[in-house]
Protein backbone atom coordinates (compact mmCIF):
# COMPACT_ATOMS: atom_id res chain seq x y z
CA UNK A 1 0.00 0.00 0.00
CA UNK A 2 0.96 3.66 -0.80
CA UNK A 3 -0.36 6.73 0.38
CA UNK A 4 0.61 10.06 -1.20
CA UNK A 5 -1.44 13.57 -0.73
CA UNK A 6 -2.08 15.77 2.02
CA UNK A 7 -1.90 13.75 5.24
CA UNK A 8 -3.38 16.39 7.23
CA UNK A 9 -6.73 17.12 5.26
CA UNK A 10 -7.09 14.06 2.83
CA UNK A 11 -5.41 10.72 1.73
CA UNK A 12 -5.39 8.76 -1.18
CA UNK A 13 -4.41 5.14 -0.57
CA UNK A 14 -3.66 3.33 -4.17
CA UNK A 15 -4.06 -0.33 -3.66
CA UNK A 16 -3.51 -3.02 -6.08
CA UNK A 17 -3.24 -7.05 -5.75
CA UNK A 18 -0.11 -9.29 -5.30
CA UNK A 19 -0.07 -13.23 -5.32
CA UNK A 20 3.00 -15.56 -5.95
CA UNK A 21 3.31 -13.97 -9.68
CA UNK A 22 3.84 -10.30 -8.36
CA UNK A 23 2.11 -7.33 -8.26
CA UNK A 24 -0.55 -6.61 -10.51
CA UNK A 25 -0.67 -3.39 -13.18
CA UNK A 26 -4.13 -2.54 -12.06
CA UNK A 27 -4.97 -0.35 -9.43
CA UNK A 28 -7.63 1.32 -7.14
CA UNK A 29 -7.55 4.43 -5.38
CA UNK A 30 -9.90 5.39 -2.40
CA UNK A 31 -9.92 8.58 -1.39
CA UNK A 32 -10.26 9.39 2.73
CA UNK A 33 -10.87 12.74 3.55
CA UNK A 34 -11.11 14.11 6.28
CA UNK A 35 -14.69 14.83 8.51
CA UNK A 36 -16.41 16.62 11.30
CA UNK A 37 -19.47 16.13 13.54
CA UNK A 38 -22.86 18.10 13.38
CA UNK A 39 -22.80 20.55 15.85
CA UNK A 40 -25.01 18.91 18.80
CA UNK A 41 -27.36 21.60 19.81
CA UNK A 42 -28.11 25.09 19.28
CA UNK A 43 -29.12 27.23 22.23
CA UNK A 44 -31.53 31.00 21.98
CA UNK A 45 -35.08 32.02 22.04
CA UNK A 46 -36.87 30.13 19.83
CA UNK A 47 -39.20 33.28 19.80
CA UNK A 48 -37.81 36.06 16.98
CA UNK A 49 -40.10 38.91 15.08
CA UNK A 50 -39.10 41.11 12.65
CA UNK A 51 -35.90 43.70 13.74
CA UNK A 52 -35.09 41.41 16.61
CA UNK A 53 -30.98 40.91 17.10
CA UNK A 54 -30.93 37.83 18.81
CA UNK A 55 -28.07 35.66 19.85
CA UNK A 56 -27.85 31.60 18.77
CA UNK A 57 -24.37 29.52 20.05
CA UNK A 58 -23.93 25.43 20.02
CA UNK A 59 -21.00 23.68 21.72
CA UNK A 60 -17.47 23.95 19.82
CA UNK A 61 -17.38 20.45 17.35
CA UNK A 62 -14.17 18.46 17.97
CA UNK A 63 -11.59 18.83 14.61
CA UNK A 64 -13.91 21.89 13.31
CA UNK A 65 -12.26 24.90 11.98
CA UNK A 66 -15.22 27.16 11.26
CA UNK A 67 -18.84 27.31 11.51
CA UNK A 68 -21.43 28.01 8.33
CA UNK A 69 -24.63 29.23 9.93
CA UNK A 70 -27.71 29.76 8.00
CA UNK A 71 -31.28 31.32 8.33
CA UNK A 72 -33.98 32.81 6.32
CA UNK A 73 -33.22 35.24 3.51
CA UNK A 74 -33.19 38.72 4.73
CA UNK A 75 -31.32 38.27 7.93
CA UNK A 76 -27.62 38.87 8.53
CA UNK A 77 -25.28 37.65 10.85
CA UNK A 78 -22.80 39.77 13.83
CA UNK A 79 -24.39 42.97 13.07
CA UNK A 80 -23.31 43.07 9.17
CA UNK A 81 -26.23 43.65 6.39
CA UNK A 82 -23.30 42.18 4.14
CA UNK A 83 -23.02 39.09 6.43
CA UNK A 84 -26.02 37.16 4.67
CA UNK A 85 -26.57 33.16 4.77
CA UNK A 86 -24.61 30.86 4.78
CA UNK A 87 -22.01 32.51 7.06
CA UNK A 88 -19.10 31.22 7.93
CA UNK A 89 -16.70 32.11 11.08
CA UNK A 90 -14.59 30.34 13.61
CA UNK A 91 -17.36 31.43 16.57
CA UNK A 92 -19.47 29.44 18.07
CA UNK A 93 -21.81 31.63 18.55
CA UNK A 94 -23.60 34.59 16.36
CA UNK A 95 -26.05 37.47 17.07
CA UNK A 96 -28.93 37.12 13.97
CA UNK A 97 -30.73 40.25 12.95
CA UNK A 98 -33.94 39.34 11.57
CA UNK A 99 -35.14 41.25 8.55
CA UNK A 100 -38.56 43.13 9.07
CA UNK A 101 -40.91 41.02 7.32
CA UNK A 102 -39.65 37.99 9.51
CA UNK A 103 -42.34 35.58 10.20
CA UNK A 104 -41.27 31.90 10.72
CA UNK A 105 -37.96 29.47 10.47
CA UNK A 106 -35.11 28.25 11.03
CA UNK A 107 -31.39 29.17 12.70
CA UNK A 108 -28.71 26.55 11.52
CA UNK A 109 -25.25 25.88 11.52
CA UNK A 110 -23.20 22.97 10.36
CA UNK A 111 -19.32 22.33 11.05
CA UNK A 112 -16.67 22.53 8.42
CA UNK A 113 -13.16 21.15 8.04
CA UNK A 114 -11.09 21.44 5.07
CA UNK A 115 -13.15 20.62 2.20
CA UNK A 116 -16.01 19.31 4.39
CA UNK A 117 -19.16 20.64 5.85
CA UNK A 118 -21.27 17.99 7.86
CA UNK A 119 -25.19 18.68 7.92
CA UNK A 120 -27.04 21.51 9.54
CA UNK A 121 -28.34 21.40 13.30
CA UNK A 122 -31.41 23.28 13.02
CA UNK A 123 -33.63 24.91 15.74
CA UNK A 124 -36.90 26.19 14.77
CA UNK A 125 -37.85 29.63 15.06
CA UNK A 126 -41.84 30.72 15.51
CA UNK A 127 -42.59 34.62 16.33
CA UNK A 128 -44.33 36.33 18.91
CA UNK A 129 -47.24 38.04 18.60
CA UNK A 130 -47.65 41.47 19.36
CA UNK A 131 -50.47 42.79 19.92
CA UNK A 132 -51.68 46.90 20.49
CA UNK A 133 -54.18 47.52 22.79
Amino acid sequence: MRVFGNHQLNLNIRVNGVNACGPSAAYAVVSVRQSTGVPATITGDAFACGGDTKTYSHAAVTGATSYQWTAAAGCYFDGNPINTPPYVTTNTSVNVTFHGGYTTGVVGVASQVACFTSAYKTLRLTTLLRFRV
